[in-house]
């Protein structure tokens, strides 16, 4: 059905609580990651948006105030 049960409204609700400090967490973490990677010789290129050799860089910093933990890497 369309109904959502109140054990899953309590959920959703707690969960709301520490979304800010858990996505701050992945953004860090991501960024963190993909630095460490940019630096291995076995990596060809790492596309995290706040990276400024990201080609989408400036397009990033001009819309948004913050990113994910999701990014890509070229091997």
């Amino acid at each position: 059905g369309h109904g959502v049960s109140p054990d899953d409204c309590a959920l959703v609700t707690r969960g709301l609580e520490t979304l800010e400090v858990r996505l701050d967490r992945a953004e860090a973490t991501g960024l963190r990651l993909a630095r460490w990677l940019g630096r291995r010789p076995e990596v060809a290129a790492v596309l995290h948006p706040a990276l400024p050799s990201c080609p989408g860089h400036a397009i990033w910093r001009r819309d948004f105030r913050g990113a994910s933990g999701v990014f890509s890497v070229v091997l």
